[in-house]
């Protein structure tokens, strides 16, 4: 079967049922590799610094950065003036100078990590060409900084909101860029689908561990979307595919939104929560994507687990609200249409 989840002229195929993982313990590398990358903390870096260890799969993720690098190849920033937000390692800096601009301006909110990159932009000699601002793009004023021709930012998680690309953007918009200035990535969509999975639930919930009741317990759970390597677990897409949001960075844009979203259940019997990805154009023609199907992509899923599994049958519509909130998706209202 296929689900829609396209961009114009793109689309992706998605048979189904889908996605049965090999959910043995014959996976336990991939699955102590969730259990890292789900933690919130930093681990120690052999320095004694802590940062976040997405850092180097994401680096390393050869789709990633070719997409950014061939985004930023089609744009004219010939003499241009840009804009990074999020910078790192200063890397897509560093590309959009081999590409013409004549400065950057590169925003790294974490010091430990903007203090690394002016190594690495000395390093690789591009000291008088870009300036590295360790703060929020959003802090106080810069008056060093030009107004920018071009943004270029990668503050993207797995539901793509989680990082603050929404308000970053926004500020941006209002206070960092020309009225007419160019913004990468262009465009986004954020597609989502119900599922059934006791495993997926279980990373949220609890109920019983033999005869004791530990289901107070679930007062910690986490209430907006959170981060899955869905192929490592068991589960099955129940619903057809929808897109929960659309965003035009181009053009208007807020940091508040929220979707009311219908999902028709194709199977009988529980789901246990919606699975997100995103897809953005870059540029145009360039996309990016982490959806469940693309292994490759150092992006996780997001998953948003019900409070209990939902008893549906097959054809039901199902009608969900779901806000952004504080960087997280949150799932307000749930209403059972039609066939039971």
């Amino acid at each position: 079967m296929r689900q829609d989840t396209q961009l114009k002229e793109k689309q992706l195929d998605f048979p189904y049922p889908r996605a049965k993982a090999t959910h043995s313990w014959l996976n336990v590398d991939e699955a102590l590799l969730y259990k890292m990358e789900w933690r919130e903390d930093s681990q120690l870096s052999k320095s004694g610094v802590q940062i976040p260890k997405w850092h180097f799969a994401m680096l390393n993720d050869a789709e990633r950065n070719d997409a950014y690098q061939t985004a930023i190849a089609s744009i004219d920033l010939q003499d241009k003036v840009v804009i990074d937000i999020g910078c790192g390692t200063g890397l897509l800096s560093m590309m959009a100078i081999d590409h013409g601009a004549r400065h950057v301006y590169a925003f790294e909110c974490d010091k430990q990590i903007a203090q690394k990159a002016h190594q690495i932009i000395l390093t690789n000699g591009y000291q008088n060409k870009i300036t590295i601002i360790d703060s929020k793009s959003s802090e106080g004023w810069h008056p060093s900084v030009e107004k920018g021709d071009v943004l270029i930012t990668e503050t993207m998680d797995c539901g793509l909101v989680g990082e603050g690309i929404l308000e970053s953007i926004f500020h941006a918009k209002e206070h960092l860029l020309k009225s007419e200035a160019s913004i990468l990535p262009g465009r986004a969509k954020v597609f989502a689908a119900m599922v059934n999975s006791k495993d997926l639930h279980q990373l949220n919930h609890i109920t019983k561990v033999g005869k004791w009741d530990l289901s107070a317990f679930n007062s910690f759970s986490t209430k907006g979307h959170f981060p899955v390597r869905s192929h490592i677990w068991d589960y099955t897409f129940a619903s057809t595919t929808e897109t929960l949001f659309s965003f035009e960075f181009q053009n208007s844009l807020t940091p508040e939104c929220k979707a009311k979203c219908s999902f028709v259940s194709q199977v009988a019997g529980e789901v246990h929560g919606i699975m997100l990805w995103f897809e953005v154009e870059l540029s145009n023609g360039v996309y990016l994507q982490n959806s469940p199907q693309n292994l490759n992509s150092h992006w996780m899923q997001g998953f948003i687990s019900f409070e209990q599994p939902i008893l549906v049958s097959q054809g039901q519509t199902l009608e969900f609200e779901i806000e952004y909130q504080d960087f997280t998706y949150v799932l307000k209202n749930t209403a059972a249409i039609g066939k039971k």
